[in-house]
């Protein structure tokens, strides 16, 4: 009886106070991790969407230089054909060669 019941107090409140923490900082980590996989599905729609513009976007290269050989072939201004092949050929320089590009 005649302890002193100062350090059980002081355990007492630091096991509290270290079980607070422990939950603060899961919860914290939970949410941590529901933003990683709103993210995760937000990388794979953007990825989606590139490889779509991607796709459109070398269709449309081809039936640009489609056009160009036909127009090439009945036309006679060459200078303005000329014009039109070196600008295509310029973009296909800064296109990666996996996706049709010369470099």
């Amino acid at each position: 009886m005649a302890e002193d019941p100062l350090p059980l107090s002081r355990a007492k409140i630091s096991a509290e106070a270290a079980v607070k923490k422990a939950e603060k900082t899961q919860k914290q980590a939970e949410e941590a991790r529901l933003k990683a996989v709103e993210a995760g599905k937000a990388a794979e729609s953007a990825k989606a969407q590139a490889e779509e513009a991607v796709k459109d976007t070398n269709e449309k290269l081809k039936e640009a230089e489609k056009e160009l050989e036909i127009a090439a072939a009945n036309s006679e201004q060459k200078g303005a054909i000329w014009w039109a092949q070196r600008e295509l050929d310029e973009a296909k320089k800064y296109m990666p060669k996996s996706k049709g590009g010369t470099w």
